[in-house]
């Protein structure tokens, strides 16, 4: 996850990823700049991420971010 907290400060180090938990939720990220987070996570963990997955539940924390990276990895072998 260590990973995933240096792609996230350069992305935008003005938020406080380790304590916030919803970053979608409250409008901390933004639909234009989660298109931006979606292509920086999909370069930097070389996976794909559709559509569906592209809701708050996996964007409002660094942990559900994780979570998903994870599992779309095992799917994407």
């Amino acid at each position: 996850m260590e990973d995933l907290f240096h792609v996230l400060i350069q992305f935008n180090d003005n938020i406080d990823y380790k304590n916030e938990t919803a970053l979608l939720t409250d409008g901390i990220i933004d639909s234009v700049s989660l298109v931006e987070l979606v292509t920086e996570l999909e370069k930097s963990f070389f996976i794909d991420i559709p559509l569906e997955e592209i809701i708050p539940e996996n964007f409002n924390s660094i942990e559900n971010i994780w979570g998903m990276i994870e599992r779309l990895q095992n799917i994407q072998k």
